[in-house]
């Protein structure tokens, strides 16, 4: 059931270049007759501006439009594979009759701001940039080619991160947002399995994970890291994504079978037994 919740490309792609779009409808594309400070404190005020805050705001509304669209489609297939695909049918039919309330309108909130501070982020980088030039006797002119070859380099940059990182944090939230309506308190982790998959991450993939206790994945390897805990799909340009837990049985196919689990701060080997006592996923089931 992993490939239901993995997204599509072509939605990451669609709000990049949305992005982009609105960059090049609000930034001057000529230099010329402009001071490098002058330009970047135009770029700077961009973010500040009422209208590129709403083309933010409506880019990132269709975003999440799209991403919840999928999360839809990605919770009905994993319905009808599962074992008790009509009891979760019945639930998903109550719970998709609508938006997932307030949680689907503080994600667009929150792409529409992390969009609208991405001038005002370049900004900052190409003000030291130049003022490092500046104090190491740059000609004007040379100061202005600066400007033309890093604005590109540093807004893609940005740009792209936002793209990819919004994209499946959107999607992580909209599914851990249907799992406590739903009461499924569980997911497993799954990855994109090529090589750009970070180690951490990797040892990660297929393990049973419980929303309420969300792993250090950098600490469980023994890296230093500052992401701290956190679900896949939330951190910076993070392809993993969760695959909840509908039933034990939608995991275990043999009582002899044994899956990973997290839980409080380790990685531990549970048989389908073990994992049902100690999650009590029967409890939940029996109701």
């Amino acid at each position: 059931m992993a490939t239901a919740f993995q997204l599509p490309n072509r939605l990451e792609t669609a709000y990049r270049r949305a992005i982009h779009l609105v960059f090049s409808k609000s930034l001057p594309t000529k230099l010329e007759g402009m001071s490098p400070s002058t330009w970047v404190d135009h770029l700077r005020d961009l973010s500040g501006r009422s209208s590129f805050i709403e083309m933010a705001t409506t880019i990132a509304k269709n975003m999440i439009i799209s991403v919840n669209t999928e999360n839809v489609k990605s919770w009905r297939e994993a319905s009808n594979q599962s074992q008790r695909s009509q009891y979760l049918y019945s639930l998903l039919q109550k719970e998709l009759k609508g938006p997932v309330g307030e949680r689907f309108k503080d994600l667009v909130e929150h792409q529409a701001d992390l969009l609208a501070g991405i001038p005002r982020d370049v900004a900052g980088r190409l003000s030291g940039e130049i003022a490092a030039a500046q104090q190491r006797g740059e000609r004007p002119e040379t100061i202005m080619s600066l400007l033309h070859n890093r604005f590109p380099a540093l807004s893609y940059g940005r740009i792209k991160l936002l793209a990819r990182t919004g994209v499946q944090s959107s999607s992580t939230l909209l599914t851990e947002a249907r799992c406590q309506e739903l009461d499924l308190p569980w997911f497993v982790w799954y990855t994109s399995k090529d090589q750009r998959v970070r180690p951490s991450h990797r040892n990660m993939d297929g393990v049973i994970v419980s929303w309420s206790d969300l792993p250090s994945p950098e600490a469980l390897i023994g890296q230093k890291s500052n992401l701290g805990h956190y679900a896949p799909g939330n951190c910076p340009n993070c392809r993993c994504g969760p695959l909840p837990v509908l039933t034990v049985e939608d995991i275990y196919r043999t009582g002899s079978e044994q899956h990973k689990v997290y839980h409080d701060g380790i990685i531990v080997r549970m048989t389908k037994a073990q994992f049902t006592k100690f999650s009590g996923v029967e409890l939940r089931e029996a109701a």
